[in-house]
């Protein structure tokens, strides 16, 4: 005998009933288990008041999850998702909390590829005061020295004046930013290099920009030295007279660039007199005449005349 339709459909209803529903479990199993997770570490946007500042820490990156399909998780990249807290509902200073919105590229997250998101943490507490706007000097940071010899002499920064902002706190007591640290070592001529600036708090921001550029100035390094105990010779001596005399000693000061003053010894500076007018016996005053090697500045010496006695060959016989 022929079983109806109805009763083909309700004959052992709830086995079919509870088949169809373990199909679906099994099913939506399956998909959990074929899930995939990716983890990202994403910059925390804060938004404030426009008259208020960050004064306090806070989480400067999130932790974000994202769990679907392997296809849709692995098409998204880092600078696909932002992460803000949004605090500028509030106006006044002090302590606020408020919770981080997660933000995907448009064209996520939609139809069959939803997926979960979660972030950790998921509210952020921050301080706030009020937002100080300043223009202070550059001060660039040195280090080191150039080689031996050489010298910065003058340097530039452009700008020389930086704007900054920042909460009251941080900036009231500050009269200049510094720069990273440049380096002279092994500087022997003039260059030019980008420096970031260093804000003096850690919600202290430079919305021009945060670079500038140094240029300095290298030369050779000028000192100045002192010589002592410097012989004086005769030239042009009548050879019927000599000189009746012990003839002093010169100390002289020069100038010049260190690599070449270090070099410099007694015997390369010359002290003379000339006594080509000396033609008879008698007390001559003449002058001390110097030559030093080109590059070498004289400064001053001493004794710069002598008085000299001059006797007759003839009358020491």
């Amino acid at each position: 005998m022929k079983k109806g339709l109805s009763h083909i459909l309700f004959d052992r209803w709830l086995a079919k009933i509870l088949s169809i529903l373990a199909a679906i479990l099994l099913s939506l199993f399956y998909q959990i288990n074929n899930l995939e997770e990716r983890y990202f570490s994403i910059p925390l946007v804060i938004e404030t008041n426009e008259n208020l500042s960050v004064s306090g820490n806070y989480p400067l990156s999130v932790r974000v999850n994202l769990r679907g399909t392997e296809e849709l998780i692995y098409s998204i990249l880092d600078n696909d998702i932002t992460a803000v807290a949004d605090f500028s509902s509030y106006d006044n200073e002090g302590t606020f909390k408020a919770p981080v919105q997660i933000k995907l590229d448009t064209g996520y997250g939609s139809g069959e590829d939803s997926m979960e998101i979660r972030v950790e943490p998921s509210e952020v507490t921050i301080s706030q005061e009020l937002k100080v706007t300043r223009s202070l000097e550059i001060q660039p940071t040195l280090s080191s020295f150039p080689p031996t010899g050489y010298e910065l002499v003058q340097y530039f920064v452009s700008p020389s004046v930086v704007t900054v902002q920042g909460p009251e706190s941080q900036l009231e007591n500050v009269d200049s930013i510094q720069t990273e640290e440049i380096d002279l070592a092994g500087r022997y001529d003039n260059f030019t290099v980008s420096s970031r600036l260093l804000p003096p708090g850690d919600n202290v921001s430079f919305p021009g920009g945060s670079t500038v550029e140094f240029k300095g100035v290298i030369e050779e390094a000028v000192i100045i030295q002192n010589l002592n105990d410097l012989e004086i010779v005769a030239v042009d001596l009548d050879p019927d007279l000599t000189i009746a005399q012990n003839l002093p000693a010169v100390s002289i000061t020069i100038q010049g660039s260190q690599l070449l003053l270090e070099q410099i010894r007694n015997r390369d500076l010359h002290f003379y007199l000339d006594c080509s007018r000396a033609n008879l016996p008698g007390v001559y005053t003449l002058p001390v005449q110097v030559d030093v090697p080109e590059g070498v500045a004289v400064l001053k010496y001493s004794p710069r005349e002598i008085s000299v006695t001059f006797s007759s060959r003839s009358d020491q016989q």
